[in-house]
């Protein structure tokens, strides 16, 4: 049996290929119980998530697949957005007693029949600011440190020579 997450990436979003899975409560080991495609390997997506073995799970068991992606510079400021796209390619003859070999572990070659869901879409909504700090005649002011927190983050930056915020740590 096949299941394949494909994961489709607009140009602005670069996957840190750090793709973690559990299926219920066991984590499961890369390129043992499941394989991440990239490249030409991953057909027309970012990358696709292939079972090594999807029946050894229990039916409605939550699968949880976990990873990040970092915004490059053709992500898309403001109200556009940075799509990201991710289906199912599934078995979809259970019934079939043929024995399909592929040279990519869990991919199902093209006459193979399987089923494919429609996308699901989210987007990640990014924008940029520029802050420079000055002194009270507006001079700018350089080597100021300070940190911007928020609910999940926190930046440390410094200040340049002309007084724009330069990134130093990020968490």
């Amino acid at each position: 049996y096949f299941f394949v997450v494909n994961d489709k990436l607009s140009e602005g979003l670069t996957f840190n290929d750090d793709a973690s899975v559990k299926v219920g409560d066991k984590v499961l080991v890369q390129d043992t119980d499941f394989v991440v495609y990239e490249g030409d390997k991953a057909a027309d997506y970012s990358f696709r998530i292939a079972f090594a073995d999807i029946k050894a799970f229990t039916t409605g068991e939550k699968i949880e697949i976990t990873y990040s992606a970092t915004l490059n510079d053709k992500a898309q400021m403001g109200n556009k957005g940075n799509l990201n796209a991710a289906s199912l390619t599934y078995s979809s003859d259970p019934e079939s007693l043929e024995v399909y070999e592929s040279a990519d572990k869990g991919i199902p070659e093209e006459d193979v029949p399987v089923g494919l869901t429609d996308d699901s879409v989210v987007k990640t909504y990014t924008t940029e600011f520029k802050i420079i700090k000055t002194d009270k005649e507006g001079n700018a002011l350089e080597g100021v440190e300070f940190k911007l927190t928020g609910k999940d983050f926190e930046v440390t930056a410094e200040t340049d020579a002309n007084g724009e915020i330069v990134i130093i740590g990020l968490k």
